[in-house]
């Protein structure tokens, strides 16, 4: 055990080495540095004099290199809209909700007739969910070459830094299926095992999508293959508020089912060899079958991070076996890290590795102090099928409780949510799902040995996979109104770690119990007190998300009261903006209830994001002009609306904030009383719902997508249109941003909500132009990110995400929010 720790501790400096290289810009320094020590801790280790010496210097030298082990970022120039790019491709496809992706290892990248040398490897993504490439094939790709897409929000992910640790420095999306060509396949013998795995994988895929059931049908290619392109993204949620997202997505669960499975056959095989079982014995045969068997099952699902963990620490194991030697769990689970992070050190930003390890370690850790209750203990002893089945249900409680316990707080940290349903929930549906695996198994191993009975093995899966559908469909809406919404910060994340694994180990040492539940009560100080500070005190923050291609304003008052001016969303329809931006931000902001939820206009890119919204907080009423909701996305939200009661109305003529010097008031469209609040003979853009929010004497101006029509109305109206701050019309649209609109409010400072590397080429070159003419600063949430302003009646404040510090508004504005006696609201 004492080793164990030794190498502990060893992968703990390996670890925080290359976490800190990775905030601190990597240099060869490092790399010397570890050479050097690692060269004194050998020469110390051959003396066998300095022991305690040789590990202080092997440990230093650990972290010197993984310090050195992430690569330095490059970044691109800017995005290629016709680029042509050729290269092999490295990785199975994966992907989600009709999009495959999968790595090529570019050659060349044309713009034009002009070759680009890049030798880079590219992500490359294909709205498809049906795409028929395999490792090794030398493709040729059309379509747009651009750099990832790095954090626009604070608190986001950043995506770019992420691919860049994998040696991923461009991004591709292919047009369609007929930009994409094959030039031909690797021919090379280590290539061929990959390429049969991806056959099989295919061809099972195919296999399953002739299903007349779909449904039950991508569940199974889910939870066999991880393949869930094919899944609806209601049933995704559904196992999302139940918890049990990890069985549709291929771990180490998984692969133990996998062995366990591969074993028995090994000992049914074993037993039919006489020879065999007396030379080698039925144990090691079983795992000599077993271990490639399982290895090629990896190969097969995509060889995702947790599945791949898994099986390093079965080579550990089966390697022990056969060399008759004795490896604990932990020592195993040491050295995986170990091998894993020096291979891949960009697997320790890898959420679904990262979860898979905390999972074992709680395991392994907590489970001692989840004991049963002496009756169950003592039911177990005996050898009856009554004790086995207590037995077996026994452990599968305490693992499933210790797994879900150890990482709550890492859950909570990656994924702003908790849920609490989660604990039963796996105790019914991952007995279920286990045999749906293990029935799966069976069917694609006799698809591949003895395709004659596989069609009358499939029938087993397909039914369980129906019964786990029907069982999660059930549990999943009380279990969404069971998900406690927590974001917990780094520092809180480690601190509930802490105090989580003191509470498990008060068995042993009473005063763990309290030092424990002084942590939880440190953590829940923390959270109030991020609370508190979070709440604008006599000021309105206004800020302006970056949701790509679309629009999101959340304003907060200083009453507590939220308003929430569109949502974003795609122009395909879907929600996942809402899902991945707006409801995160929410979360991290402790922001629990929009009392207001503006649709400005009914169009995706404003309107899909707000079903996830209000799926996750509570709303208080929707606001819209009045216009038809069409499309499948609007329908989607007019339903979620609807279940939940939360009513749509045309905005009321009092403010939504009683506070005397915060005002809000509609400007257009303005149509007579008890008539719907839109023009027949304007656009659905024009007729977007045009705000002015005036704090004090400065006001600000929120245009949705009106364009040229509509401003030059407003600006023969008799309507005060004067506002310090601009939200810019249309993304920056060429029929957007009139001079005569312009001249109308005089804005100070304009905000483009815009998607980066946008295909209408938003901003367009004439607005930019206009607005650089009247010397009205222009942020742009493409590239200076999510875009802030707090504002009192005293002082104005501005920042960027890029920026990070204040910006410094021009004075006109600073003028205006110190005289109160400049001209208010008259609109």
């Amino acid at each position: 055990m004492r080793k164990t720790g030794i190498w502990a501790l060893f992968v703990a400096a390996y670890v925080g080495g290359v976490y800190l290289g990775d905030n601190h810009s990597p240099s060869s320094i490092p790399s010397v540095v570890a050479v050097a020590l690692t060269c004194f801790s050998i020469f110390a280790a051959a003396l066998g004099r300095f022991a305690r010496f040789a590990r202080a210097t092997s440990f230093l030298a650990l972290a010197a290199f993984g310090f050195s082990r992430l690569p330095s970022v490059d970044w691109p120039d800017e995005s290629v809209d016709d680029a042509e790019c050729t290269g092999t491709m490295v990785s199975a496809v994966q992907g989600t909700a009709g999009v495959s992706t999968f790595i090529v290892d570019a050659v060349n990248c044309y713009r034009g007739r002009d070759p680009t040398p890049i030798a880079q490897k590219i992500r490359v993504s294909v709205a498809l969910s049906d795409l028929a490439v395999r490792t090794g094939d030398r493709l040729r790709l059309f379509g747009k070459l651009m750099r990832p897409a790095p954090a626009m929000n604070a608190g986001e992910s950043d995506r770019a830094r992420a691919l860049a640790r994998e040696g991923i420095r461009y991004e591709f999306r292919v047009r369609n299926a007929d930009a994409l060509e094959i030039e031909g396949e690797s021919t090379t013998i280590l290539g061929a095992i990959p390429r049969a795995a991806e056959d099989l994988r295919n061809r099972l895929i195919a296999r399953l999508r002739d299903e007349p059931s779909r449904a039950t049908a991508a569940l199974v290619a889910a939870i066999l293959l991880g393949d869930r392109r094919a899944l609806a993204p209601d049933v995704v949620e559904n196992y999302t508020n139940t918890g049990i997202l990890h069985i549709i997505a291929v771990s180490g669960l998984h692969l133990v089912f996998a062995m366990w499975l591969f074993v028995k056959i090994g000992r049914f095989l074993a037993r039919r060899f006489e020879r065999v079982l007396l030379s080698v014995g039925a144990t090691k045969f079983s795992w000599l079958f077993a271990f490639p068997a399982a290895s090629f099952y990896v190969l097969v699902t995509g060889s995702p991070a947790s599945a791949v963990r898994a099986w390093v620490m079965l080579a550990i194991s089966a390697l022990a076996l056969l060399a008759e030697r004795r490896c604990s769990s932990t020592r195993a689970l040491v050295l995986t890290v170990l091998i894993i992070t020096v291979v891949d050190p960009a697997a320790l930003y890898d959420v679904s590795f990262i979860l898979s390890v905390v999972s074992v370690v709680a395991i392994i850790g907590l489970t001692p102090g989840l004991t049963a209750s002496r009756g169950i203990s003592a039911a177990t002893a005996h050898p009856t099928l009554r004790a086995r089945l207590l037995a077996i249900v026994v452990r599968s409680v305490r693992h499933s409780s210790a797994a879900t316990l150890g990482t709550a707080p890492f859950t909570a940290y990656f994924f702003q949510r908790i849920a609490v349903a989660g604990l039963l929930a796996n105790l019914i549906l991952i007995p279920i799902g286990s045999l749906l695996l293990v029935t799966a198994l069976a069917w694609g191993t006799a698809e591949l040995f003895v395709p004659a009975i596989a069609s009358q093995l499939l029938s087993l899966p397909l039914f369980l996979a129906r019964v786990f559908n029907l069982i999660t469909a059930a549990l999943g809406g009380p279990s969404e109104s069971l998900c406690l919404t927590f974001a917990p910060s780094l520092v809180q994340t480690l601190v509930l770690v802490g105090a989580i694994s003191l509470f498990a180990m008060r068995s042993s040492q009473r005063g763990l119990l309290t030092v424990s539940l002084l942590l939880f009560a440190v953590s829940f100080i923390v959270e109030l007190s991020l609370r508190e500070s979070r709440a604008p005190r006599n000021a309105v923050r206004v800020t302006f998300l970056a949701v790509g291609q679309g629009d999101s304003t959340l304003i907060e008052f200083p009453n507590g009261a939220v308003m929430l001016v569109d949502a974003g969303g795609s122009l395909l329809g879907d929600d996942r903006v809402g899902a991945r931006v707006v409801v995160p931000y929410l979360r991290r902001n402790r922001i629990s209830r929009v009392d207001w939820a503006i649709v400005t206009h009914p169009h995706n890119d404003h309107a899909s994001g707000l079903t996830a919204v209000v799926k996750s907080v509570k709303v208080g009423e929707v606001w819209a002009n009045g216009q038809p909701w069409e499309g499948s996305a609007l329908e989607r939200l007019r339903r979620e609306l609807d279940a939940r009661e939360i009513p749509v109305r045309v905005p009321p003529p009092i403010p939504p904030c009683d506070h005397s010097e915060f005002w809000i008031c509609l400007v257009h469209p303005i149509t007579p009383r008890g008539t719907p609040n839109f023009f027949d003979d304007l656009s659905v853009n024009s007729n977007s719902l045009v705000f002015r929010l005036s704090i004090g004497a400065l006001r600000l101006l929120l245009t949705g997508d009106i364009e040229r029509d509509a401003e030059l109305d407003l600006a023969e109206s008799r309507i005060d249109l004067r506002a310090e701050i601009l939200k810019v019309p249309h993304h920056g649209s060429r029929t957007s941003s009139t001079y005569k609109f312009l001249r109308a409010v005089r804005p100070t400072v304009a905000i483009a909500s815009l998607g980066r590397a946008n295909p209408f080429h938003f901003p367009h070159g004439t607005v930019v132009s206009r607005y650089r003419r009247l010397g009205v600063p222009l942020y742009r949430t493409d590239s200076d990110g999510q875009v802030s302003i707090v504002i009192t009646p005293t002082h104005v404040r501005l920042t960027t995400l890029r920026s990070r510090e204040p910006i410094a508004l021009p004075q006109q504005i600073h003028s205006l929010a110190d005289n109160p006696s400049i001209e208010g609201e008259s609109g």
